[in-house]
């Protein structure tokens, strides 16, 4: 019975001088650092130059009118 108590008391974690179980520390896991590779340097080509175009002129579009339909295509109001 006396083992029982001791044990109670060291999960509860008491005054009687039993400690409280320790939690253990997660280790962590170092990273490893990538290696940077060198670039190698482009030669650079010369540009030929281009011709530059007309542009043309766009034709603005005339809107065209609605027609007002007549007063009898209309809906009559309520009466």
């Amino acid at each position: 019975h006396i083992f029982h108590a001791r044990r109670e008391l060291r999960i509860t974690g008491t005054e009687r001088g039993w400690k409280k179980k320790k939690k253990k520390k997660k280790k962590k896991k170092k990273k490893k650092k990538k290696k940077k590779k060198k670039k190698k340097k482009k030669k650079k080509k010369k540009k030929k130059k281009k011709k530059k175009k007309k542009k043309k002129k766009k034709k603005k579009k005339k809107k065209k009118k609605k027609k007002k339909k007549p007063i009898s295509m209309k809906q009559s109001p309520k009466e």
